[in-house]
């Protein structure tokens, strides 16, 4: 088994980058507008700062005034929503 680490060329880094970089861009702001679908401003306040904004449940909890265990409770409540509007979504479509 080669398990050597194959350097891509320059070129590739020069084409290759860009678009993961677009990528990453437009896959942003489709996690933001998902999120921004979300009636409870508590939720799209966590899952935007936590995932948009990188910031801490510590820091989020200070934002929102409730503990680091709350807010991380309806970090999971929010997912949860989250995941059923997608799924929603995706049934609509099929």
């Amino acid at each position: 088994m080669n398990t050597e680490f194959i350097v891509p060329e320059k070129y590739e880094f020069k084409t290759v980058i860009p678009i993961e970089v677009d990528r990453l861009v437009d896959l942003k702001v489709k996690v933001r507008k998902k999120i921004n679908q979300l009636q409870d401003n508590r939720f799209k306040c966590i899952l935007i700062n936590y995932y948009i904004n990188n910031k801490t449940f510590e820091q989020i909890a200070e934002i929102i005034h409730y503990s680091k265990a709350q807010t991380m409770r309806m970090h999971g409540y929010a997912l949860d929503i989250l995941e059923k509007m997608i799924l929603n979504a995706t049934n609509d479509i099929e």
